[in-house]
């Protein structure tokens, strides 16, 4: 029998048993300055399942990738690239050029990256997401923190020229007539693009049946670790959602009918920190701020060992800012918040830190080439 507390929406205090439970919460993108999520999807699941003891799986591998970030947020299509549009930073300078080997060209890499959304590092379309970032946190991105993007080439004649192996003659017109119902005419004006946090691809690991290392949980969806490796194709996180869901529900309605959960007062649970975390009055605004930002810079692409102690150092500080603010009477959601991401910050920081080398959406600069000795087959049960 599994037993957790929760709260209510008036703020009081609720015991919940059962003979089993299922994570389904989301992943934590929201520990990011850029994401494209809602502003629940905070890594809540991870830190109740790590909390409670269970094993969590591949956390350094976060599926991230390019979108627009001015004048307004969306997702930059992999098709897109393949009209090859123009990058400036601030200072209106062409930079993709001080990133790739001298024998590429940047039309070579933007043709790689036509092939799908996600920044991976197994091929050379990685490039594009190293240089926007690097540019950025040179403190040369444009007047609202993103790479100045000029697609006002893009135009019907254009287009027809251009060789179509992806879509790209059927979607740009939707895409452009989208942007252009949302205010923004992509053929008359430039705009910023930036680099978003989408999924990650770990979590909470199971098993073919959806069960995690704690008897009675279940875990499906982005909160689970196991049906993806270092890399995710587009959309297979529909498939964790559909297929473990089935699983994982039908597994844990077994599970429950054969332990029970009995009843039991609220005097038989223990004190739990958690509840203390739901009373501090801090700056959690703030605070969130500031862990999105260095993890913005320093946990989404391009990764050295410098600025994850960075991301670290500002984890355990802002936890213990946390911790040590004063209590008071009502319930404070944002405080619970702010310590899921801090959790799921530091559980992917301490990851990507170990994992000395790059491999699929995990690049680290000062290990930048796959350690074969890391290799591990599909289904293994083994893990760094």
């Amino acid at each position: 029998m599994l037993r957790s507390m929760g709260v209510d929406s008036r703020g009081k205090l609720i015991y919940i048993s059962a003979g089993a439970v299922i994570l389904a919460s989301g992943g934590a993108s929201q520990a990011f300055e850029k994401n494209l999520n809602p502003g629940d999807v905070s890594g809540d699941g991870y830190m109740l399942a790590y909390e409670s003891g269970a094993r969590l799986v591949n956390m350094e591998f976060m599926q991230s990738g390019i979108g627009f970030s001015h004048p307004l947020m969306n997702i930059f299509n992999g098709y897109i690239w393949a009209a090859h549009p123009l990058l400036t930073n601030s200072e209106g300078e062409s930079f993709l050029e001080k990133y790739i080997p001298d024998s590429m060209q940047p039309e070579y890499v933007m043709d790689e990256h036509r092939k799908h959304f996600p920044f991976s590092s197994s091929d050379d379309s990685k490039y594009l997401e190293i240089a926007i970032q690097k540019e950025i946190r040179a403190g040369r991105g444009g007047r609202h923190g993103g790479i100045i993007a000029d697609l006002r080439h893009m135009k019907d004649d254009y287009i027809c020229h251009v060789p179509d192996d992806c879509g790209l003659h059927h979607m740009w017109p939707v895409a452009r007539n989208h942007m252009k119902d949302k205010g923004v005419d992509l053929l008359t004006q430039k705009v910023e693009i930036n680099v978003f946090a989408h999924a990650i691809n770990g979590g909470v690991c199971i098993d073919a049946e959806g069960s995690t290392s704690l008897p009675g949980l279940y875990a499906a969806g982005e909160v689970a670790g196991g049906p993806h490796g270092a890399d995710r194709l587009g959309g297979n996180m529909m498939v964790t959602c559909q297929v473990f869901g089935k699983i994982a529900g039908t597994n844990a309605a077994k599970w429950a009918g054969i332990h029970r959960p009995q009843r039991e007062s609220a005097a038989m649970y223990p004190d739990d920190r958690l509840w203390e975390i739901l009373h501090r009055k801090a700056d959690t605004q703030g605070l969130i701020h500031e862990l999105q930002s260095v993890n913005q810079h320093h946990l989404l692409i391009s990764r050295n060992e410098a600025g994850l102690m960075q991301v670290l150092g500002t984890v355990e500080r802002i936890g213990r800012q946390l911790a040590e603010s004063p209590r008071q009477d009502a319930i404070n959601m944002e405080a619970f918040r702010l310590y899921c991401l801090i959790t799921a910050s530091r559980l992917m920081g301490e990851a990507a830190l170990r994992r000395q080398e790059s491999r699929g959406a995990h690049y680290r600069e000062d290990y930048p080439i796959v350690n074969p000795k890391l290799d591990r087959p599909m289904f293994s049960d083994q893990s760094i």
